[in-house]
């Protein structure tokens, strides 16, 4: 058996030739769309990149103050959702996932508590 015979598939083709195991892939299909042009941060200023920048940031307000992590980008978002969806986007992004971090953190806490006196005794 030669070498060509060797990489040929079982049809007789060879791998360069051969069709692709499974549905072909398309644009755009198996993960998120992709965002409109004036949410994308190349097509956004300076300025309207550090607000949403701070959105984000702000969320660390949590490690000095009680729910700082949810008013620090409230705040923000609720200045700044008007004037730019950028951020606008943004701020609900950062402010989506704090809420949802609040309240995880906030239900293992309520769990773990009665938990540890059950295990531990």
């Amino acid at each position: 058996m030669d070498e060509q015979e060797m990489n040929q598939g079982p049809e007789g083709e060879s791998p360069e030739t051969a069709p692709a195991e499974g549905p072909p892939m398309q644009a755009g299909v198996g993960g998120p769309p992709p965002l409109p042009p004036e949410l994308q941060a190349a097509n956004a200023s300076k300025e309207e990149r550090t607000w949403a920048m701070l959105c984000h940031l702000l969320a660390l307000a949590g490690f000095v103050f009680p729910f700082g992590n949810i008013l620090g980008p409230l705040i923000i978002w609720l200045i700044k959702r008007d004037e730019s969806r950028f951020v606008n986007f943004h701020g609900r992004q950062s402010l989506w996932f704090q809420v949802w971090a609040t309240v995880l953190v906030v239900c293992v806490g309520i769990i773990s508590i009665p938990l540890s006196f059950i295990c531990i005794g």
